[in-house]
C-alpha cells in the first residue's frame, strides 16, 4: 500500500527469501564438506541438499532447518560422509531451499570430482583365513598400488598391479 492512499503498490523484482552469497562442495579425506553462506533470509523453512551421481537424477541427503526471517549473515555446513563407497568418479551437489509456504528456490549445482582415488567397492571376505578378494573401480586405465596393514599400522602386503578403467578384481592369497 502506498501510505494515506489506499492504493497497493507492486513491485516488478520478486523479493528472494533467501540472500545465499555462497555454495561449495569440496573434497576432504572421504567425505564431502559442503558449506553455504546466507546475508539474509526472509520466511525460510529449510535448506535441503541433494547428491546425483550422473548430474541429472538427484537424491535427498539432509535437511536443515534455516533461519526463518533474519537481516543477519548465517553458515551453514553438512558433511557427506565415506563417498568413496558409491561406485562413481563424479559426485554432483544441489542446494535447494524452501521458504514458509512452501515454494522452493533451486541454486547452482556444484561438482566434486573423485578422480585418480580409488573406489573399493568391496573387501572380504570378513573374516577371511588365507585368501581375500579386493574389488576396486578405477577411472582410468593405468598402474595401481594397494596396501593392507594390520591394526596398528604395519605394512603386510603391498602390490602394484595395471588396472583397467572400471571395476577389477584382485585376489590376494598367502595372507
Amino acid at each position: 500500500y502506498i501510505l494515506g492512499t489506499g492504493q497497493r503498490f507492486s513491485s516488478p523484482y520478486a523479493i528472494l527469501p533467501v540472500t545465499l552469497t555462497d555454495f561449495n562442495a569440496a573434497l576432504h579425506d572421504q567425505n564431502v564438506q559442503l558449506t553455504w553462506h546466507t546475508s539474509s533470509e526472509i520466511n525460510n523453512a529449510f535448506f535441503t541438499l541433494e547428491r546425483s551421481t550422473d548430474g541429472k537424477t538427484f537424491t535427498t541427503i539432509s535437511n536443515i532447518n534455516g533461519a526463518g526471517t533474519s537481516s543477519l549473515p548465517h553458515d551453514y555446513s553438512f558433511i557427506d560422509y565415506n563417498v568413496y563407497k558409491l561406485v562413481t568418479t563424479t559426485l554432483y551437489y544441489r542446494l535447494k531451499q524452501t521458504d514458509n509456504d512452501g515454494k522452493v528456490t533451486t541454486f547452482q549445482i556444484r561438482k566434486v570430482s573423485l578422480q585418480n582415488k580409488l573406489l573399493f567397492n568391496t573387501i572380504g571376505p570378513n573374516p577371511f583365513n588365507n585368501e581375500l578378494t579386493i574389488k576396486v573401480n578405477v577411472e582410468k586405465e593405468g598402474k595401481i598400488t594397494i596396501r593392507l596393514f594390520n591394526d596398528i599400522g604395519k605394512l603386510m602386503y603391498s602390490f602394484s598391479h595395471n588396472a583397467a578403467s572400471g571395476i577389477n578384481a584382485f585376489s590376494i592369497g598367502g595372507l
